[in-house]
């Protein structure tokens, strides 16, 4: 297995939209392929630093792309749970790709880190013809 972390520039999402505020850092553990028109759903972990859990959570319930999430709080700073949202292009990739999604970071509004475990089979051009598959929607 491979290994591969790379940066790119997230479109648009609940995620961006909540970490241009100050204080809320959201990592996505896993990302898992919804049913057919059923979009993406993540599990996510969300710090904040409002010290409200249940109006973060209410914010994501409300972003436009946003199909359903079911959020539990861990303490006054802490959310973990699943957020489906319509699409997002990169967690598809990875739902349905031959390899596992470790981690994925928001670093800023226009930056999030990737982190996942590819099979070494020799042919990395399945990879690249994905991501950039996965690139062209984002734009």
């Amino acid at each position: 297995m491979l290994k591969v972390a790379f940066l790119l520039r997230p479109p648009k999402s609940w995620i961006t939209e909540l970490v241009e505020e100050e204080g809320v850092h959201v990592h996505i553990l896993d990302a898992k392929d919804g049913l057919v028109n059923r979009g993406v759903e993540d599990l996510v972990y969300v710090t904040s630093q409002e010290g409200d859990p249940h109006r973060v959570a209410q914010k994501i319930r409300h972003q436009p792309d946003v199909v359903e999430a079911d959020l539990v709080s861990l303490n006054k700073h802490q959310l973990m749970g699943s957020v489906r949202v319509k699409e997002c292009p990169v967690c598809s990739l990875f739902a349905v790709a031959n390899g596992f999604l470790i981690g994925a970071d928001v670093l800023d509004k226009d930056r999030m880190r990737w982190e996942v475990l590819v099979k070494d089979e020799g042919d990395y051009s399945f990879s690249q013809i994905n991501f950039e598959a996965a690139e062209s929607n984002t734009n």
